[in-house]
């Protein structure tokens, strides 16, 4: 703005700074009929320094019922939540506190809105009226607002069957899971040291309880499905030792003889040792190594 000044044919003009009033932006939030959703008010300052606020939410309260609780930026600088409701489907918002600090920007007020059951599909307004702000000496402020919406969408929900139980060692397990609404699910482990997941497969790191979460995170049409977990047991893999030879045969007492033996496992190849006696004197190899020396002491064993 600018004020213009005559003096003796001369102009002179005086340029004020331009003031920017608050504003308080409810968000948009998607959910289905009987179900909760959580939106934010969310507060960016203006010109001025804005010590507290006021405000009413208006809803459909015949669809929806809001829970409100003071936000994080509003509780940071020392303010405090007083509600109420004047009439249906109005909440009466005042954010205010003993201390005289500016609200900085962010969360001034956290919902949780409960849908009400057979809700049709469709756009439910959230709407911000009988604006008030004032400054840290009590003066009043403009504030605008930006309203939002609780978008109502079909629900879904998910069918997760538990994988059967594995042994450590075999293939991926595959993961089947369907949405009602035909989207794609996703898998997730809950188990991190006994499974991971990649795409619909859950390969076995170790024997265990494997916790898989199914989850579809819905479309511009279905709500975010509740989540459904599966666990399936992994139990150890089995190993197999056996002696395929033994040279000399008969050994002789005080000589060396070398004894061959196998390994399988249900895992893949086999590590650690393998401990070979016979009865009196014990030798120690890698189970890689298929071969042991042993050098009896004990005749007859």
């Amino acid at each position: 703005m600018k004020h213009s000044f005559h003096f003796a044919g001369l102009i002179l003009f005086l340029g004020l700074p331009v003031l920017h009033a608050a504003t308080l932006t409810v968000g948009t939030v998607s959910a289905s009929a009987g179900s909760t959703a959580s939106v934010g008010v969310q507060f960016l300052p203006g010109t001025d320094n804005v010590a507290g606020v006021q405000f009413d939410l208006v809803f459909d309260a015949t669809a929806l019922t809001p829970t409100a609780a003071i936000g994080s930026a509003a509780s940071a600088a020392g303010k405090s939540l007083s509600q109420f409701t004047p009439s249906p489907g109005v909440l009466r918002v005042i954010i205010v506190g003993l201390g005289q600090g500016s609200i900085p920007a962010g969360s001034v007020l956290d919902l949780t809105i409960s849908v009400a059951p057979g809700v049709p599909v469709g756009n439910l307004p959230l709407r911000l009226t009988n604006l008030s702000a004032t400054d840290p000496n009590g003066m009043v402020l403009p504030l605008t607002a930006t309203n939002g919406a609780v978008l109502i969408l079909q629900s879904q929900s998910i069918t997760f069957t538990a994988p059967p139980a594995t042994v450590f060692g075999s293939a991926p397990v595959v993961l089947t899971a369907t949405a009602t609404s035909g989207l794609p699910v996703s898998f997730s482990s809950n188990s991190a040291s006994v499974c991971s997941v990649s795409g619909t497969q859950a390969k076995v790191l170790a024997a265990g309880t494997c916790t898989i979460t199914a989850s579809q995170s819905g479309s511009a049409s279905y709500a975010p499905a509740a989540p459904a977990s599966a666990s399936f047991l992994v139990t150890p893999a089995t190993t197999t030792v056996s002696i395929v030879n033994i040279s000399p045969e008969p050994g002789i007492v005080g000589q060396p003889c070398t004894v061959t033996f196998s390994v399988t496992s249900t895992a893949s190849s086999p590590t650690g040792n393998v401990a070979v006696s016979d009865g009196a004197t014990t030798a120690t190899c890698p189970a890689a190594s298929g071969t042991c020396n042993l050098t009896s002491t004990s005749p007859g064993s």
